[in-house]
């Protein structure tokens, strides 16, 4: 009888599969630097980016979207999190280094100490991938969110990721409008290969991800775009020495040690609902900031005088200025009821399903009239809204069902699923367009520009994806500015 091959050690399997590259694989096949200094308002940025998916059980709810404090309350827990990891770290010339103590930390409190970092290093990682290929990132999705936008339930997900691991942490959108896969894994020594072998077999399972688009006729949908690249990120904390951040790009034909058959494990393809990540990125950015608002700015700096533009002081990461474009708190109120409404109906119809679905391509049809209805009628939040709105029906049961089951009776320009319908009736898409004018407009009003490119603010400031301005506090007097605003985080 012959003797099983002998499986790899993690780390022979990836010095004999990969080989090191200093280009991108994929777009314009730019440089990869082997280091770089990182701005402190980049980590910033990437801590208010990087999410809080609560271990994918998934904290946006319909109750939660609609009390804008539950958000803000959120928020501000988290702000306190992410200290805790900056009161770990030492930062000095250029360089972040765990501090000695890290090695007396509690092995729970480590974990999520890495847990963390891991997710920060992934996001600033990502930044730096798309660069090196000429693209820019134009969304990054935790599972938090995304798991929420796809035609299927939410539940359907967790279901196939609690059986064969596939979720993945990250779905990020370029320039380009191609989609990336990326696991983030952040531990202590001893822990980066096998976290980054186990993060390949997640990522082998993703086999499309795309927006989904209105059918033109009967049959099933089609099948998604393969993502453009599926990297994984691990980030080592070792006291006294630099953090370190590997990534890893998987050839198509190499396969983790030990890995069954493609055949015996399920492939994922995630099929996002237009708008519906957009809106729910635009509420975490408005949570964040009234989260670490702390006052206004102060009068005679007049710096900050911007039309369509809100700012307000914080002394969270050593003093921050915050800012969001005037239209996110125009149409705030109205986002929150329509994305409630629309989370409403998904509970709704989690809670009628009797089935998981193994692939998220193909959505929901609509469960039969009655059924619906009475479901509806019990869910406190559209219980709600029909008692606010008594004198229409738009948000009445009878008429949500109503609505939905025409729009997926069309022959043509069908949406894909009864999630879909529903996201469709709701305007959501153009929801999010408008909002993403109106953010596009603010970042090119005159002053503003001179704000991000004139004087020392300019290497302190960084807006994000939704458009929130973040400008890190200038480092005392006397002090370097790298101890301040810059460390190295080199490649691992």
């Amino acid at each position: 009888m012959a003797k099983p091959a002998l499986v790899p050690s993690p780390y022979k399997f990836i010095t004999q599969n990969f080989a090191s590259t200093k280009k991108s694989p994929f777009g314009s096949g730019g440089v990869l630097a082997p280091s770089d200094n990182v701005k402190k308002v980049e980590i910033v940025s990437a801590a208010l980016s990087a999410g809080y998916s609560g271990g994918n059980q998934l904290s946006w709810n319909s109750s939660a979207v609609v009390v804008s404090n539950h958000g803000t309350h959120l928020r501000q827990y988290l702000g306190h999190r992410l200290q805790m990891v900056s009161a770990c770290l030492d930062y000095h010339s250029g360089r972040v280094v765990p501090k000695a103590f890290f090695t007396s930390i509690e092995t729970s409190e480590k974990a999520a100490l890495s847990f963390i970092a891991g997710c920060l290093g992934t996001h600033l990682a990502a930044r730096r991938w798309l660069d090196a290929a000429g693209r820019k990132m134009v969304s990054f999705l935790h599972a938090g969110i995304f798991t929420k936008a796809t035609v299927v339930l939410p539940s359907s997900l967790l279901a196939l990721n609690k059986t064969s691991k596939r979720l993945p942490d990250y779905l990020v959108c370029d320039s380009a409008g191609e989609w990336h896969v990326f696991e983030s894994k952040g531990g202590t020594v001893g822990s980066r290969w096998p976290q980054i072998v186990d993060g390949l077999r997640q990522l082998e399972g993703i086999t499309g991800v795309g927006l989904a688009s209105l059918l033109s006729g009967p049959g099933s949908v089609a099948a998604l775009p393969a993502p453009t690249t599926k990297v994984c990120v691990q980030t080592l904390l070792e006291a006294g020495r630099d953090v370190s951040v590997t990534v890893v790009d998987p050839p198509g034909n190499t396969r983790a040690p030990s890995e069954p058959k493609a055949s015996d494990t399920p492939n994922l393809e995630l099929n996002l609902i237009p708008g519906v990540a957009d809106l729910l990125l635009f509420l975490e950015s408005i949570d964040w900031f009234y989260g670490l608002s702390e006052g206004p700015l102060p009068a005679d700096d007049t710096r900050f005088s911007i039309q369509n533009w809100i700012f307000n002081r914080s002394s969270a990461f050593g003093g921050l200025v915050i800012g969001i474009p005037l239209v996110f708190a125009k149409i705030e109120e109205r986002i929150r009821e329509k994305m409630s409404l629309y989370l409403a109906v998904q509970e709704v119809l989690e809670n009628l399903s009797s089935s998981h679905i193994a692939s998220a391509r193909e959505g929901l049809p609509s469960p039969p009239r009655d059924q619906f209805i009475e479901a509806l009628s019990q869910h406190p939040m559209i219980a709600r809204f029909a008692v606010e709105n008594q004198n229409s029906t738009r948000y009445s049961p009878e008429s949500i069902y109503e609505e939905i089951s025409q729009l997926l009776g069309r022959n043509k320009n069908r949406p894909v699923g009864s999630l879909h319908a529903w996201a469709l009736s709701l305007g959501l898409n153009e929801e999010a367009n408008l909002l993403h004018d109106g953010s596009a407009a603010a970042g090119q009003d005159v002053l503003f520009l001179k704000l991000l490119q004139e004087g020392p603010e300019a290497e302190r400031t960084f807006v994000t994806g939704t458009g929130m301005y973040i400008q890190v506090s200038e480092p005392p007097s006397g002090q370097d500015a790298d101890d301040m605003t810059t460390f190295t985080m080199p490649r691992g």
